[in-house]
């Protein structure tokens, strides 16, 4: 009877424990009491969680600074942080995707290009060029030398001009807007 309640006691303790497979390559995978499974290679790595009740989904991924989540729940699915990352290449700061939230400090005479949808985005410091593509798109700045908004949707506030004049504005496509704020 002992090595029953033993045995039973050991295998309840298995049951809820994390399991931890590592490969002569470097590459890792975790699976989870929690229902859990999550992939590894570097910095690269996918997750995928399951809810407490068991209803809800997450499906997670990450490669070298890039990151993307999608949420399911009964009836429902939502996108979160998809694309590549922002990234600034040859004094261009370079945004894509949907969604994201972010804010950055522009360098001197850094342009800003953001494609897209539905981004929320605040720049500080003197951004030369403020170029906003896509589609529902919010974006504020404190200084822009020059500000073009194409697409459809976009919002781009700004503060102030480079030099304490007005930027330079080009806006088309259907319902772009480049209000001054205070």
């Amino acid at each position: 009877m002992f090595r029953l309640v033993l045995l039973s006691s050991c295998l309840a303790s298995i049951a809820f424990a994390q399991v931890v497979v590592t490969g002569k390559n470097g590459k890792t995978v975790k699976i989870g009491a929690g229902g859990g499974v999550d992939v590894q290679s570097g910095n690269k790595q996918v997750k995928v969680n399951t809810g407490a009740a068991g209803d809800d989904v997450e499906v997670s991924a990450k490669n070298d600074g890039a990151s993307g989540t999608v949420k399911m729940a009964p009836g429902t699915v939502a996108v979160e942080n998809a694309g590549p990352a922002s990234v600034a290449t040859d004094g261009k700061w370079v945004v894509h995707g949907q969604g994201r939230v972010e804010a950055h400090v522009c360098a001197a005479n850094e342009d800003v290009e953001i494609n897209g949808q539905g981004h929320t985005l605040t720049f500080t410091g003197p951004c030369r060029t403020l170029r906003v593509n896509g589609q529902g798109n919010t974006v504020t700045t404190d200084s822009a030398a020059s500000i073009v908004a194409n697409g459809m949707n976009n919002t781009v506030s700004w503060k102030t001009g480079a030099d304490g004049k007005k930027p330079k504005l080009s806006i088309s496509g259907m319902g772009n807007a480049a209000p001054q704020v205070k």
